[in-house]
């Protein structure tokens, strides 16, 4: 889908993989809503590969969303129980993430479902 994005500098290739990432997540995101786990599962999973030097909550909390669909608790407990503790230091940046307290909202939300 994006092969013909090809940045011609280090700046550009940050742009560019951050709008895989987004586009990624995205396309989860309507997979979820379709009930397509296994495709959205490997959105997610495309846009975690993409390079960034924060942490990249919203894939990793859709992620941990999908692995409770699939019926794989534990994986998806394990997931939120980390993103949740990355969430509480405030020394770590998280990507995309305008309120973080509605943000560590929605993990915990997400364990007490698992």
């Amino acid at each position: 889908m994006f092969y013909y994005l090809v940045p011609d500098n280090e700046s550009q290739d940050r742009e560019v993989a951050a709008l895989k990432r987004v586009c990624h997540r995205n396309q989860a995101s309507c997979f979820m809503k379709l009930g397509r786990m296994k495709e959205a599962l490997k959105e997610v999973e495309m846009a975690l590969r993409e390079k960034t030097s924060l942490l990249d909550g919203k894939s990793l909390l859709r992620r941990a969303q999908i692995q409770k669909e699939l019926g794989e608790y534990e994986s998806a407990d394990s997931e939120a129980k980390k993103l949740l503790e990355a969430v509480k230091d405030e020394g770590v940046e998280i990507l995309d993430i305008k309120d973080r307290t509605e943000f560590k909202g929605s993990v915990q939300q997400l364990i007490v479902e698992i």
